[in-house]
């Protein structure tokens, strides 16, 4: 007699196309919400790069412009995000716009992700919701969501690599593993935090195995092992590639010893302040996501399917804020590496409250079935002046308030016309942002000042790096910054770098040609022949310098 087949529902599985109740009103909510994030994003396409953003853009132009990837100006990261980037820059041009229409691109592949993964742990309609609270969040200024920063990337490798750990229960296939595996990898090769989750994959093998699967130890760990040697694949990969280019002690020095000192700066006391300072405003604005995100943590039922969900979620969670903790930094960006969970956490917890509440009110089902709409329209009243007002200028402004990103853009097309496509230029401030809308060649491999600011032995070395690539190229153009957070002096700074500054334009020969002085409502521009008289009167400044012939 031949052996009838399990059905998904048999193995424990929740299946894809499950469609739950008020299917209908749920893919509305995807199609309004996908029109409006379409809108904002489109609208606001030219938003001014960040400083991190600048670093990524101009290694990928260099890298396209034949450098290697093991030059001192590129190697200061994990290249991967370079690629990325020179993937966007080569699809759809060398601007802020073709950069964040790449963004906008893999922001939508990430939400389809989350979409597959909520769907496969519970249903279609938490599959959308999820998605749908995704993709507002992602939007969000409070975790500078118009930016390309790495953490979006991470994500998506992220999503598709539990949406596979996901599949292998089902399919009971190696494969699976394998490739959620060489995805989380993909994550770690784009920032180094992504180990934690690399690691909660492996342990999510495991303990899947041990609690829901009863397997065989050996199988577990067979899958644990693949999982795992597919994870450090593109580790080894980027390895090995340094190491044939023989520059490895230099990658690891500039990589990982570098960010060490960064991550051990902070005291825990400086942690804690900084978590509330930057995540108040994304709690205020998502309150009732978050509210709700807490739900399927006050549900706890031996229903095998039920349980399996919650500490798939409850884990992915746990996994997704510790990645976020190294350095106490807790920089707005960070926080979008907890938004998959906890989206899903807040769709899975809609569905408890729509349940709830339909059961108590069951006349009044249609009502109920619309709460979700209130959750997405609430962060879109309250940043409604960012979302549908607020130009690029104004928009970087609510974001980074007077850090100058819009500036940038300004000069560096100035740098651009007053100079050759041969020229080199000198940032002298942390705004890799202006190599990149300049089209010029840095003439130091330091992007950012702040790492020379913090009176190591090391940060030193790195001023007098600084200082012998500038006299040994002489730039033609050198842009200087007046301006704190470009600089973050400490109170042990090394001063041999601004001593340096305020001889060497005048010892070799250099006359300023253009300043920009920034105000709270508007920015002067001063270039040419004015420039060498104007006084600034703000307490932010950016002055630009040329090298003239010799008398």
């Amino acid at each position: 007699m031949q052996k009838r087949k399990k059905s998904r529902e048999e193995r424990g599985h929740a299946p894809l196309a499950e469609k739950g109740k008020n299917t209908k009103l749920t893919w509305f909510l995807l199609a309004f919400t996908l029109l409006v994030v379409f809108f904002i994003r489109l609208r606001l396409l030219d938003v001014p790069l960040e400083r991190d953003e600048g670093d990524y853009a101009i290694n990928a132009a260099l890298l396209l412009d034949g450098h290697s990837f093991s030059s001192p100006f590129i190697m200061k990261r994990f290249p991967f995000i370079y690629y990325i980037y020179m993937l966007f820059i080569s699809l759809f041009g060398r601007s802020d716009i073709g950069i964040h229409f790449g963004l906008m691109l893999s922001n939508l592949a990430s939400a389809f992700g989350i979409y597959l993964v909520g769907s496969r742990l519970c249903n279609r309609n938490s599959g959308i919701l999820a998605s749908v609270f995704f993709l507002l969040m992602s939007l969000s200024p409070d975790v500078n969501g118009l930016a390309a920063n790495r953490e979006h990337f991470q994500l998506l490798f992220l999503v598709y690599g539990a949406w596979f750990l996901l599949k292998a229960r089902e399919r009971k296939r190696y494969l699976n593993y394998a490739l959620a595996g060489l995805l989380m990898g993909l994550s770690f090769a784009v920032k180094q935090n992504a180990l934690f989750f690399m690691a909660w994959g492996g342990l999510w093998i495991l303990a899947e195995a041990y609690y829901f699967q009863r397997r065989k130890w050996q199988s577990a760990w067979t899958a644990a092992g693949i999982y795992s040697l597919a994870a450090l694949l593109p580790f080894f990969i980027i390895l090995i590639l340094y190491s044939y280019a023989g520059v490895f002690d230099a990658f690891v020095t500039k990589t990982f010893y570098s960010n060490t000192q960064y991550l051990t700066r902070l005291s825990y006391r400086e942690g804690v302040l900084n978590f509330f300072h930057h995540f108040s405003p994304v709690f205020y604005a998502y309150t009732f996501l978050f509210l709700l995100a807490f739900l399927p943590f006050l549900r706890w039922t031996k229903e095998k399917r039920a349980l399996r969900t919650t500490l798939f979620l409850v884990s992915l969670a746990f996994f997704s804020f510790i990645a976020i903790v190294p350095g106490w930094h807790f920089y707005p960006h960070y926080f979008i590496l907890i938004l998959p969970a906890v989206a899903l956490l807040a769709a899975a917890g809609t569905q408890e409250l729509i349940n709830f509440l339909e059961a108590k009110w069951s006349r009044r089902q249609r009502a109920v079935a619309l709460l979700p709409m209130l959750f997405v329209l609430q962060p879109l009243f309250a940043e409604s002046f960012y979302f549908f007002k607020a130009d690029a200028t104004e928009a970087s402004r609510v974001t980074y308030e007077y850090n100058p990103f819009p500036e940038a853009k300004v000069i560096g097309r100035y740098i651009k016309r007053i100079t050759n496509d041969s020229s080199s230029m000198m940032v002298l401030g942390s705004e890799p942002e202006l190599y990149f809308y300049a089209e010029r060649r840095p003439a130091i491999s330091a992007y950012y000042m702040y790492f020379l600011m913090n009176g190591t032995e090391l940060a030193r070395q790195q001023q007098e790096e600084l200082i012998r690539q500038a006299e040994e190229e002489m730039p033609e153009v050198i842009v200087v910054l007046n301006i704190s957070s470009s600089w973050v002096v400490q109170e042990n700074t090394d001063p041999l770098l601004f001593d340096w500054i305020a001889s060497f334009p005048a010892k070799f020969h250099y006359r300023i040609v253009g300043i920009a002085d920034i105000f709270k409502d508007h920015t002067n521009y001063v270039t040419g022949p004015a420039a060498q008289n104007y006084k600034t009167r703000s307490t932010g400044s950016i002055a630009i310098f040329k090298k003239m012939q010799k008398p």
